[in-house]
């Protein structure tokens, strides 16, 4: 099991299910939230000044369609700013449409795992948990698998 997983979405009820399906699922043992790019990476910033002594989140669930700073300008800074600090974290691109063109740019992100269309649910979580093994120790995974 996971400790912590992180969902980025700014749309209440996408994030209430994901969360949801997440304590179903014994995915982690706890889940965060932010609404846009920025709240997540103002989050993130609170563990590099010190100010958060609770675990770093080791999984997100972005969408990259959202207001005020999208799921692409939070990869961005992300893979610029903190990926060395934080290398164990890796991501599900969890956004309704995406064309050849957005996979193909996401293949640049290497703490991207894949790209999980909504809705999410408890077989696409199964998926992410077998993509997961490859990442985490099997003990951490085995009471999610």
């Amino acid at each position: 099991m996971l400790y912590k997983s992180l969902v980025i979405n700014d749309d209440p009820l996408s994030m209430m299910i994901t969360r949801k399906l997440i304590d179903i699922a014994t995915f982690s043992k706890e889940t965060v939230s932010a609404v846009n790019g920025e709240d997540a990476l103002t989050y993130f910033d609170s563990f590099v000044s010190g100010n958060s002594s609770s675990p770093v989140p080791e999984f997100i669930f972005l969408d990259l369609s959202m207001p005020v700073m999208d799921g692409w300008g939070f990869l961005e800074v992300f893979s610029s700013k903190y990926a060395s600090l934080f290398p164990h974290v890796k991501v599900a691109i969890t956004s309704a449409f995406l064309d050849n063109n957005d996979l193909l740019r996401l293949e640049k992100y290497a703490m991207v795992i894949g790209y999980f269309p909504p809705p999410i649910c408890l077989e696409k979580l199964a998926d992410i948990k077998e993509k997961l093994a490859g990442f985490f120790s099997h003990k951490r995974l085995e009471a999610v698998a």
